[in-house]
C-alpha cells in the first residue's frame, strides 16, 4: 500500500508541475511576443523619415492591419465561466463515481477493502469537493461579468 500511495503522490506532483510549466510557459510565449511586436514597430518607425509619412503609412489598408494586435483580442468572460463549468463538471463526475464505488465496498468485512474504500471516500470527497468549488467560481464569474458587462 505504501508503494502505491508514493507512486501516487509523485504523479499528483509531476501533474501540478507539468501544469506549473504550461502556465509559466504561455506566459514566456506572450511576453517574447509582445516583445518582438515593439521591436518591429520601433523599425517600422525608423525607416520614415517625417511624421506625415508614418501617418499616411497607417491610413492605408497595411498600415491598419499593422497596428492590428496579432495576439487576438482579450477573452471574453463568458468563456472563462465556460471552462470553469466544464473543470467543475468533470471533477464532481469524478468524485462522484469515486464515492459510488466506495459505497459499493461499505459492506465489506475484509481489511483491504474497507481500506480501499476509506481511499475512495478520500479522493472521491477532493474530486468532488473541487468541482462544486469550479462551479461556485464559474457562477460568480459569470455574476460578475453580467454585471460589468
Amino acid at each position: 500500500m505504501i508503494v502505491e500511495e508514493v507512486v501516487m503522490m509523485l504523479a499528483v506532483t509531476a501533474l501540478a508541475a507539468w501544469v506549473l510549466w504550461l502556465v509559466f510557459r504561455r506566459h514566456q510565449l506572450h511576453a517574447q511576443a509582445r516583445l518582438l511586436r515593439s521591436e518591429t514597430f520601433n523599425r517600422l518607425v525608423d525607416k520614415f523619415g517625417t511624421a506625415k509619412e508614418f501617418v499616411d503609412f497607417l491610413q492605408t489598408d497595411a498600415g491598419r492591419k499593422f497596428l492590428e494586435d496579432p495576439i487576438g483580442p482579450p477573452v471574453h468572460p463568458l468563456t472563462s465561466v465556460r471552462r470553469f463549468v466544464q473543470g467543475g463538471v468533470v471533477l464532481l463526475v469524478l468524485g462522484g463515481a469515486l464515492l459510488v464505488n466506495a459505497l459499493r465496498l461499505r459492506n465489506e468485512t475484509d481489511i483491504n477493502y474497507i481500506h480501499q474504500a476509506m481511499g475512495l471516500n478520500y479522493w472521491g470527497t477532493i474530486f468532488f469537493g473541487g468541482g462544486a468549488a469550479l462551479l461556485i467560481v464559474a457562477t460568480v464569474t459569470y455574476v460578475l461579468a453580467k454585471r460589468w458587462d
